[in-house]
């Protein structure tokens, strides 16, 4: 039964990347500040905010950060 279960979730990790994905192509944004990065990610704000540091980022300031499409994409299909 086990076995069964981790395909059910293999399946719907597939169908969310692919949504991402499929909406990334729509919204046609390559660069983000972290707020459009979070939507993208359809995460809440506080939560990238826990997690930013792992994602691919790219620093303007030394406390400011931008995030690219293509890398959040990669980032995704990569876990």
């Amino acid at each position: 039964m086990r076995g069964h279960q981790d395909t059910s979730l293999d399946t719907l990790l597939e169908a969310a990347i692919l949504e991402q994905v499929a909406g990334a192509l729509a919204s046609g944004r390559e660069v983000m500040d972290a707020k459009q990065a979070a939507d993208f990610l359809r995460i809440s704000e506080s939560e990238f905010k826990r997690m930013a540091s792992r994602l691919p980022r790219n620093a303007v300031t030394e406390r400011r950060y931008i995030y690219l499409r293509s890398e959040l994409l990669a980032w995704l299909l990569g876990r």
